[in-house]
């Protein structure tokens, strides 16, 4: 058996931190898992603590994968074979925890995905502007400029 870790980065999650660690003991305590709180600035450092769950505390926010980042260095440094990211807001299925532990018994690496049965919706985090209608980006000031067959936008 390997000797696997929870990954729980945490920004700004006070009212769900509480909720996801104890799902966690709850149905998966026999793995361990730590919360990386991503230099939140609201109580979720302090749920926390009063719940005796550990925790790293990165004192700038540096963002999913920067703690993510610090996140496996903790993992690598205490010797775990495997980590597994669970987002802090409850949006990842704790269900999937067990099929993605056998998919790393014969593989490096493995990722779940929620969109590999279906596709991902649009949004302007994705893909602002769709590459075949983009003529020019400019990002000293951050804005883009589309063919003039569409409507300019600008974010400045």
């Amino acid at each position: 058996m390997k000797k696997i870790t929870i990954l729980v980065p945490a920004y700004n999650e006070e009212e769900n931190i509480e909720r996801v660690v104890k799902n966690i003991i709850n149905n998966y305590g026999q793995f361990d898992y730590i919360v990386v709180n991503d230099g939140s600035k609201d109580s979720t450092v302090q749920v926390c603590r009063e719940n005796c769950y550990p925790f790293l505390d990165l004192s700038t926010n540096l963002g999913l994968a920067g703690a993510f980042q610090a996140g496996m260095k903790y993992a690598y440094r205490h010797n775990y074979d495997c980590a597994i990211q669970f987002d802090a807001d409850g949006q990842h299925l704790p269900e999937y925890i067990e099929p993605l532990i056998e998919a790393i018994k014969e593989n490096d690496i493995a990722i779940g995905s929620r969109f590999v049965n279906e596709k991902k919706p649009r949004s302007m985090r994705i893909s602002a502007i769709p590459p075949w209608r983009a003529v020019r980006a400019r990002s000293s000031r951050s804005s883009i400029i589309r063919s003039d067959t569409a409507p300019t936008r600008s974010w400045t």
